[in-house]
């Protein structure tokens, strides 16, 4: 009787501490996308762009399908990219103590050069050379750290948690006035909020790492 109690209060200590480490995990994830949006606003301010070079056409592709296209950016890519370029580059070094960055720096500098590849009108692929993607490579290392911190779902949490939250935002952020009226697909500003998430420039605050 002694050992089911012993069990019972080890089952329940157990799911209390991974509560807490989803939980340790969504606010980790809140400071960081804050950090990329500050870390894009001091690189534009020294004339560097950062992030993603194909929010234009992101924006455009919400517009046109706003039911599939958030369930795809904001839940079914990061779960995707999460286990092609984390999950299983890791069972290759699963043995090893640490972050084994000699597999997670050069993961995350696919991760970064991904969603720098987009499609011409004529349906060729191309890297778009526009930006240059520091913010999406460390947002890479901070989901390689989860995963191999915490495990996989929490990096799947953390990267689905974060594409939400940009989409949701851009959202909050537009509007029908005469500040959003003019589309995504023509790069003006369709965010008002003094162009906090605009598009406007090549200003990309939105965060979209699909």
């Amino acid at each position: 009787m002694k050992e089911v109690i012993n069990n019972k209060v080890d089952n329940d200590t157990t799911e209390k501490d991974e509560r807490k480490n989803y939980l340790d995990t969504e606010i980790q994830t809140a400071f960081v996308y804050i950090g990329k949006i500050l870390f894009r606003k001091i690189c534009k301010a020294a004339g560097i762009k950062t992030g993603n070079p194909n929010h234009k056409e992101l924006a455009k592709l919400l517009e046109e399908m706003p039911v599939i296209m958030p369930i795809v950016i904001g839940g079914l890519l990061p779960a995707i990219e999460e286990i092609l370029l984390r999950y299983l580059p890791n069972l290759l070094v699963q043995n090893e103590k640490g972050m084994a960055w000699k597999a997670g720096i050069p993961t995350n500098v696919i991760f970064a050069l991904l969603h720098m590849r987009s499609t011409d009108e004529s349906g060729r692929k191309y890297f778009k050379t526009d930006t240059i993607p520091i913010d999406i490579f460390l947002h890479g290392l901070f989901l390689w750290y989860l995963m191999r911190e915490r495990g996989i779902d929490h990096s799947i949490l953390s990267h689905i948690t974060h594409n939400s939250t940009a989409i949701v935002l851009s959202k909050l952020f537009s509007g029908n006035g005469s500040n959003s009226g003019r589309g995504a697909a023509s790069g003006t500003n369709i965010s008002g909020a003094n162009g906090f998430y605009s598009y406007e420039d090549g200003d990309t605050p939105n965060n979209w790492d699909n």
